[in-house]
């Protein structure tokens, strides 16, 4: 009598790269204040250990010329966010900044609040932009009015 046996061998490979492919980290963020038609400068953080060239981007509220009155540099050691905002842009307003490079990219979130200046004219929160209402079409008009002084 003969028995057959059968052997099966199972073979695992694992690779391991050496290098430094660690993501940039943008560090956290304070929040701000800055009064109308003054200039804020921001320095933003990094952490970059590979050393890898970055890019730097932010998002923010959709306010009237804010590509016009603002700017955004950076360098594979940090960035800098400048803002020179208008009396429109009075209030408290949520960024987002991100850093990015080739390994990865990092987020970090501020608030900065506008404050009017001194002496400064009301303005007009609500309608915003205004309107032109045709009395000779509609009689009467009805909306509300939001102002900050």
């Amino acid at each position: 009598m003969t028995r057959e046996f059968k052997i099966g061998i199972l073979c695992a490979l694992v690779l391991t790269g050496c290098g430094n492919d660690t993501p940039p980290q943008l560090l956290p963020l304070q929040p701000a204040s800055v009064g109308v038609s003054q200039n804020l400068v921001l320095a933003l953080s990094v952490n970059n250990p590979s050393g890898e060239a970055l890019s730097f981007s932010f998002t923010g509220p959709p306010l009237p010329s804010i590509k016009e009155t603002s700017s955004l540099t950076g360098t594979p050691t940090g960035g800098e966010f400048r803002w020179t905002p208008l009396a429109s842009h009075v209030g408290s307003h949520q960024f987002d900044f991100t850093v990015s490079g080739p390994s990865g990219s990092s987020t970090e979130s501020l608030v900065i609040t506008v404050v009017p200046q001194a002496g400064a004219a009301p303005i007009f929160i609500q309608p915003g932009k205004g309107g032109t209402y045709n009395l000779d079409v509609v009689q009467c008009v009805n909306f509300d009015l939001e102002v900050k002084d």
